[in-house]
């Protein structure tokens, strides 16, 4: 039986997964190791670049994530025999050799682990991400994760009814941390204690690739998620009997061609790869901090660096003015499964709560001119605006430009005001934030900021100084 099957997750990103496949042959070092690429029907060439590397394939109709990851999961660990799967979504890759063994380590110990990138640093108790210092965390990052066959013998696969994209990972790991595995309960705020999750490095390296997010399919599967997260009952890979035959039948097709397909390195292949062995990656522990009330967990977020150091908040010197759009209403174009809150109204208010202590404030999704704004109350002289930038890596950095500046006293007609130059990274927390002063105040109620391009758009806070213009009148 052997004791590592390695499932890669992907659907058009050929070139990335022909990466990924290459980084997990070369730096894997389990000898009995089995690799498996689940396909969820790619049109990219995909395919026949993975059965041309000699590596065994799963795949079949396009039936979303949950299915897919269930094909490399169940195949793995059912027909194959590993005592511990680990599944890698094709934009997380190994980073050194042997990074699989924190992995069955972590399955040996807790059963389940899930990855910890950077974006869960902010809602977590510190820790290094080992397996003696796990970060402990409320929300989850669904690119890595490893399973022991005892937990999936209990708990079961992810939950077929989720279709397309997101949030069937939170589930699945909630279901298993409530039987025991990959999760605990800890105090992050040093008073209350609530269920988190074991999170490790796991030497993971994050590719920055184009996400596959759907809003609809997103908002549909978080409602399923929430309406699941106390249900216990053991899941199939299927859910009704059309399905069983349709899932048996990709099983079928996949296992075909014998059980040597599925070694490490391919059936009679031999692949030369030659990847630097990088070190470990040193993260520093970071504060704790207060987590959010709902979890859930991004996709294809570039490979971070540590964030920059907190920079006090300085107003800009402009006499009595102050700032007016703290704790007022706002709003944003869209959420995504990276926002904080479920709702933009809620979501958006994250950049005028005053807070500097957490890795951005609101999060659209991807989109064309994302757009976030406040409603100062009234109409109010303008004299400058502050916009501190997300910063922890220069693509995440780069999203926020060109980054256009509107007023409006009514919500409706806009004017703009200002713009960004294309190509300019906008400064946050490092002591550089774009800072907007008009040549003389300007009265509007309504200020926004819109990209103005097909982008997301994530800040830390945004600040707006001025006076009230009924404190103006008779000077």
């Amino acid at each position: 039986m052997p004791s590592l099957g390695i499932g890669i997750i992907t659907f058009n990103r050929r070139d990335l997964v022909a990466e990924t496949i290459d980084r997990v042959r070369a730096l894997t070092r389990q000898a009995d190791a089995c690799l498996v690429v689940a396909d969820d029907a790619s049109t990219d060439g995909t395919q026949d670049m993975v059965r041309g590397r000699g590596v065994a394939l799963v795949t079949g109709e396009n039936f979303g994530v949950a299915w897919n990851k269930n094909r490399a999961l169940f195949l793995l660990n059912q027909l194959v025999g590993c005592e511990t799967v680990i599944l890698l979504e094709d934009d997380a890759q190994p980073e050194m050799a042997g990074w699989e063994t924190e992995w069955l380590e972590a399955s040996r110990l807790w059963g389940h682990a899930n990855y910890a990138g950077l974006w869960t640093r902010d809602h977590a108790l510190p820790g290094a991400g080992t397996i003696d210092d796990p970060v402990l965390s409320p929300r989850l990052d669904g690119r890595c994760s490893c399973f022991s066959r005892e937990a999936l013998a209990y708990c079961g696969f992810f939950d077929p009814r989720f279709k397309g994209y997101g949030h069937e990972h939170i589930e699945h790991s909630n279901r298993l941390g409530r039987a025991g595995y990959g999760a605990t309960r800890a105090a992050l705020d040093g008073v209350t204690s609530q269920f988190v999750y074991r999170l490790i490095r796991g030497r993971i390296l994050e590719k920055e690739a184009h996400s596959h997010f759907n809003q609809e399919q997103s908002d549909r599967n978080f409602e399923l998620a929430r309406s699941l997260l106390d249900n216990q009952a053991y899941s199939a890979p299927w859910s009704t009997l059309l399905e069983l035959r349709r899932f048996r039948g990709e099983m079928q097709v996949a296992m075909a061609a014998g059980p040597d397909i599925f070694a490490l390195r391919g059936s009679g292949t031999q692949i030369v790869v030659r990847l630097p062995e990088v070190p470990a990656r040193q993260v520093p522990p970071s504060p704790p901090r207060p987590a959010p009330p709902i979890a859930s967990a991004p996709r294809a977020v570039p490979q971070p660096t540590a964030p920059p150091p907190l920079m006090p908040v300085t107003p800009p010197q402009t006499g009595p003015s102050r700032n007016l759009a703290l704790g007022c209403p706002t709003l944003q174009s869209s959420v995504s499964d990276w926002s904080n809150e479920i709702t933009p109204e809620a979501d958006s208010a994250g950049a005028v709560n005053g807070r500097f202590d957490h890795a951005y404030g609101f999060h659209t999704a991807e989109e064309d001119q994302p757009w976030w704004q406040v409603d100062l109350r009234q109409p109010c002289a303008i004299d400058a605006v502050v916009v501190y930038n997300r910063l922890e890596h220069p693509v995440i950095a780069s999203r926020a430009s060109p980054l256009c500046i509107l007023l409006s006293m009514d919500g409706t007609v806009w004017t703009s005001v200002f713009t960004s130059p294309p190509g300019e990274t906008i400064g946050g927390r490092d002591g550089s934030p774009l800072t907007w002063r008009p040549p003389a105040p300007t009265v509007a109620r309504y200020l926004r900021l819109q990209v103005l391009r097909r982008s997301m758009l994530h800040l830390v806070q945004v600040e707006v100084y001025g006076t009230a213009v009924a404190q103006t009148v008779g000077r």
